[in-house]
Formats: structure tokens, sequence, C-alpha cells
């Protein structure tokens, strides 16, 4: 709607061609859910309802990521909204690439390659910020999606690729060089609009003089949501401060960059080595943990301790961190879970660490707490299960589909770590594949796109 607007406000003085630009939301959107993934969908089909079966269960064992929709089935979706497909792009490799391998399904594979180019592009297409580097870049991924659809037109002709989406893509570097980045344009800003009038066509008319009727009821919205914005920030203006005695009970789970939450009620040592005495990664948990917190007291002067099975820890199941993002240099928030039971779910999400000299460790947390035993003030604390990257060239077909593999370390082998080396998040999923293999997801937001393009360099 906002590209019609712009085309009528200008048709005067201008070229209404040249003021239309590039929506990312319906080009983008339709080549996913009208071309690519119904050809994905088909060729999954025609391995037979094992491979079917075998990606929807895979779909639903992905981690659940905050602004990424989770899928529990993906093979029987035919209909949604852009937003969903533009997910399910993103995901779906994770999924199917060890279903459709290149011996079992080379059409479906090669499809795989299509979508992986595909997704690139249209990464770089949803930056919030561009350079004269990442709009080469961009441009140079839709290109060897070009490529590579020209390669499945060779192989495989029945599809016809001959449709105005296809080349209308060719036009999004030239509008972000002209009219800078695509949410200046996007039409997804009002797409939400759809569903009120939706809901007041079923419920709020009778049929007969559609516009005005429609006009009236979203007047009055209008009124309304001035009026309930006028109340917040009335109620902003006259909140109490807090109290001062409260501040310092909230400063105290801040640590730098990151702050603790879901405290859960403090448990002695003992307590926690018989709850976990099944899993390797607490093994010698008390001993580990008087060496990495006496590695602490020595850099800052303090006598060594020794932890005794009295000792109490506070389990902590939330963490919030706050770092700047490479694409936009504003800060950004991650929301990570370390729980036994979210939503009726296990949740484990994964982290980047700074191990300093520049390098950085992936690794999914497993237990974090914090313990004040001989210091002065909270010690936060992560026990961490490690993935390395592989050592030695990448596989053909995590080049080809752009997998960034990691190898987790034996489980009794977990790391104690400070929680202030904590970069930010990752969405880390099972590679399926390989035991303990898991990908880094690099699609979730732009700066996970670009931090992980710098790792794996």
């Amino acid at each position: 709607m906002r590209n019609i607007e712009n085309a009528f406000w200008t048709v005067a003085n201008s070229d209404p061609h040249a003021a239309a630009s590039f929506d990312r939301l319906h080009t983008s959107g339709g080549m996913e859910s009208d071309h690519l993934w119904p050809e994905i969908q088909r060729t999954i089909e025609d391995i037979g309802r094992n491979a079917m079966g075998k990606v929807d269960a895979q779909m639903a064992r992905l981690p659940r990521w905050r602004d990424l929709n989770h899928f529990d089935a993906v093979m029987k979706v035919h209909f949604t909204d852009g937003r969903k497909y533009e997910d399910i792009s993103k995901l779906v490799i994770f999924a199917a690439h060890n279903v459709l391998t290149e011996q079992a399904s080379p059409e479906g594979y090669l499809l795989l390659r299509c979508l992986r180019c595909f997704v690139e592009h249209d990464m770089h297409v949803s930056f919030e910020q561009h350079t004269e580097q990442t709009v080469a870049s961009g441009h140079a991924w839709l290109m060897k999606f070009s490529r590579t659809i020209s390669k499945y037109k060779a192989a495989f002709p029945a599809k016809n690729w001959n449709f105005p989406k296809f080349g209308y893509s060719l036009h999004a570097y030239f509008d972000i060089e002209d009219k800078g980045v695509t949410a200046n344009y996007n039409t997804k800003t009002s797409e939400k609009r759809h569903s009120p009038f939706k809901m007041t066509a079923k419920t709020s008319i009778n049929n007969k003089n559609v516009e005005p009727q429609l006009l009236k009821v979203e007047d009055r919205l209008l009124i309304a949501v001035n009026m309930r914005e006028n109340l917040r920030i009335w109620d902003e203006q006259n909140r109490p401060t807090p109290d001062e005695d409260d501040q310092p009970y909230l400063k105290e789970f801040q640590f730098n960059h990151v702050y603790l939450g879901s405290r859960q009620k403090p448990s002695t040592l003992a307590t926690l080595k018989f709850e976990k005495s099944n899993d390797p990664a607490f093994d010698k948990f008390s001993t580990r943990l008087t060496d990495f917190v006496n590695s602490t007291l020595r850099q800052h002067g303090l006598r060594p301790i020794v932890f005794r099975s009295s000792d109490t820890i506070t389990e902590c199941r939330y963490l919030k961190i706050t770092f700047e993002s490479l694409v936009t240099w504003a800060p950004l928030t991650d929301y990570l879970r370390c729980s036994p039971s979210f939503h009726g779910h296990i949740r484990n999400d994964g982290i980047i660490i700074d191990i300093g000299g520049g390098q950085s460790l992936f690794a999914q947390l497993i237990f974090i707490f914090f313990c004040d035993v001989g210091l002065q003030e909270h010690t936060p604390i992560a026990l961490v299960w490690p993935m390395d990257r592989p050592i030695g060239p990448r596989s053909r077909k995590d080049q080809h589909l752009g997998l960034l593999r990691l190898r987790a370390r034996p489980r009794s082998e977990c790391m104690l770590i400070s929680v202030k080396s904590i970069i930010r998040g990752a969405m880390l999923v099972d590679a399926y594949d390989r035991p303990d293999n898991f990908f880094a997801v690099d699609v979730v937001d732009t700066d996970m796109y670009v931090r992980l393009k710098a790792i794996f360099r």
C-alpha cells in the first residue's frame, strides 16, 4: 500500500514507475511460497511418506528462537502468511538436508541449493543498513541464485521459471542504492492491518455500502488507539519513582551487559550432586567450581577457598544479553533460557563466548548460577557444553547448503565460564546426520548473519 501511495503522490511531477519500489514481502515471499517451497515439498513427497514424516519430526525438534516461528509440521503447509513462509525457508534446510541428499534426490538437493542462495540474497535485502560492500555481496548472491536456477532448469526443465517476480529481484539493489534500505518501502509494516479489516468485514457490517462502513469502524479504532496512547503516556509521567531500597536489589543481578533472572531457591552443592548424578556434565562439579572461583580470587588478590557440600548456590534459568549490532551498531537484546521446563519443553539455548585474543567459542547452556562464598559480590557462572569448529575443509554438502557445522566435545568436558564473557545468544540445531554435531543458524537476524560470516570466514 505504501508503494501505491508513493506512486500516486509523485505521479504529477515524476515517473510513477521509478517511484514504485521493490517490495521484499511480496517479491521474496512470493518466490518462496509459490515456487521454491512447493517444489521442495513435491520432491520430498516423491521420496515417500517416511521422508515426509522425518522432515516434519526434525522441523519440530528445532529449538525455539525469539522472533522465529516454530513449526511442528510443514509438509502439509500449502497456504499461510508471508512471515511464516520466510521462516520456513530459513529453517527447512536444517530439517531436510539429510533427506534431500544428492544421492536420494538430485532434484531436491539442487532445489535446496537454490533456496540457500535465495535466502542469502534475501538476508542482504533485509539489512537495516548498507555499505557498498554489502550491496555488492547481496547482488553476487542473487547472481549465484540465478546461475543455480539455470542448472536446475537444464537438468529438470518441467518447471517454468519465467515469471515477473523472478526478474523483479534484480531491481532490489538498484532501489537500495537510490532509496535506502528496504524497510523504508516494505509493505510488511501494513500487512497486519489485513486481520482487523477482515474481522470488521466479518462481524461489524451488513455487506452493503462496504467502504463507508469500514472507514467508520477504522475511524473509531484510530480514536481508541489515540486515547490508549495518551493514557500510556500519562501513566509513564505519573508513575511513582521506585524506592531507593529496591534499586540495589535490581542492580544486584545486572553484570555489565548481562542480567540474570528466573532465580530459584538456593540449594546446596550436595543436593545438586544428587539431582545431577546421571549427567556427566556435573562430574566433580565442586572441585571444578573451586578451581574456577579461586582463579578469579587470585586475580583480585584474595585468599583461595574450598567449597563444601553444605555451601549454597542459586540457580538462574533466564539470561538477558545486551550486545551491539554489527549491522546498525545499535544495542540489541537476546533473551535466553536454560530451563528443564519452559512452557512444557526443555530449553537449553546456545551462546557465543569471548575466549580472548579475538577468538570465540560456541556452547550450549547447561546450568546458570551465582555464588558469593568468599567474594564481596555475587559471581555469575555458567556451566556450558562447548562446541568446536571441525578441523579441515568443509564437506561438499555443507558448502553447497551454507551449513556451519560444530562438533560438541564429550559431555564430561563441559566447562565453567563467567557469564560476563557471553557475547550473545546463538541458535544451535542438531545436525541429525552425525552424533554430537550441530549447526549454527546464521539467518536468525542480520547481526548473526554478519557475525557468523566473520567467524567461519
